[in-house]
Order: C-alpha cells, then structure tokens, then sequence
C-alpha cells in the first residue's frame, strides 16, 4: 500500500464501515514505517481489498481488513489476513490481536473461520454507537514455534 492508493481504499473503506476512517488516518499509518504493515490486492488498476496492522512487541494488531463489497466471499479477505499472519511469523511474532463490533457476526465468522477465538470484551469501545467490541485473538507459532493455529 502507498499513499496513492489511499483514494481508491477510502472508495473499499466508506462502503464496509458505518463510521470510515479518514485520509489522514490511513497516511499516518503508512507513515510508521517499520512498525506498520499495509497490503492491497488489485485487479488490474482496480484495489480488491486492503489490510492494516500494527507490529506492536510479540504481536500484530490489526487495524483494518476490508474488501469491495461485490468482491466478497471469493478468498479476497483470506489471502489479506494469510499475507499478515506469514509477515507476522517472519517478525517473529506470537499473535494478532483485534476488535470487532459485537454485532458484525459476518466479520466474526471469518475471523473464527480462520482460528481466532473472542479473548474479551471492551464495553462502549465504539464511540460512534457506543456499542461494545468482542477483543478476538489468534496465536501464531511465530515466537516459540509450536503454539497456535501453525502459522
């Protein structure tokens, strides 16, 4: 990802989440060099999904998977999230942790499809709706080599 292909994420963006992050938001992120990770899928010139994730100490944290809505359920979202966890491995982390919206049950399944297990709950988290976030995690056996799901 680079900051030209802002554009067309905000595009992906306003069209998966009822409050879209900013411009702004997605160049401070690529602006962290080295402790962000930021991948796109395109089709020809046309963005299919991106991915967003923080390397913060023996884990990612990740920010932001979404893929264009007519896009969907064609392994656009797996090949991101697979991406992130062998970079992940490679940093030689040991998890990815992440919020979702309580009631986005399609974003849990998929992440539960892909080995990530709820890990708690954060009352209030989201400020737009004041609705609650599931905190769900997956571990990867990136730091010690025989935890997690064998990635």
């Amino acid at each position: 990802m680079t900051k030209e292909d802002i554009s067309n994420l905000m595009e992906i963006e306003e069209k998966s989440f009822p409050t879209p992050w900013s411009k702004m938001f997605f160049k401070s992120v690529l602006s962290l060099r080295g402790i962000s990770i930021n991948k796109v899928i395109l089709e020809d010139d046309t963005m299919l999904g991106y991915i967003s994730a923080l390397v913060e100490p023996g884990r990612l944290h990740l920010l932001s998977i979404a893929v264009r809505p007519e896009k969907r359920r064609l392994g656009i979202g797996s090949e991101l999230l697979r991406s992130l966890m062998e970079e992940g491995v490679g940093r030689g982390v040991d998890a990815i942790v992440l919020e979702v919206r309580h009631r986005n049950e399609v974003a849990q399944l998929f992440y539960l499809h892909h080995g990530f297990k709820v890990s708690g709950r954060l009352a209030g988290y989201y400020t737009d709706t004041g609705e609650d976030a599931l905190v769900m995690s997956l571990e990867l056996a990136g730091g010690d080599g025989d935890r997690g799901a064998g990635y």
